[in-house]
């Protein structure tokens, strides 16, 4: 008997797979809502600062936290869960 296939079958392990299939039919509405809620947030996610140089006020911080609600509310309306970092 080959001692490495011994070694071989003590670091494999059978892990279960769930195949699953959900289907959903969401509102229309709702589905336009957060699909219009995460595209206006992430694009205003990308203002820099000299976008609004010529106002003469910093407002960067103020739209990037906006556009950062919207991403946020249009995940949430959408997933059903805010956006982490992490598996759950």
């Amino acid at each position: 008997m080959d001692p490495s296939s011994d070694n071989a079958e003590l670091n494999t392990f059978d892990s279960p797979v769930a195949d699953v299939l959900i289907k959903l039919s969401p509102r229309k509405g709702t589905l336009l809502g957060a699909v219009v809620l995460l595209t206006l947030g992430a694009f205003l996610i990308t203002f820099t600062p000299e976008t609004f140089a010529h106002f003469g006020l910093d407002w960067v911080a103020v739209i990037k936290l906006v556009g950062l609600a919207m991403v946020a509310t249009g995940s949430y309306v959408g997933f059903r869960k805010l956006p982490t970092k992490g598996a759950g």
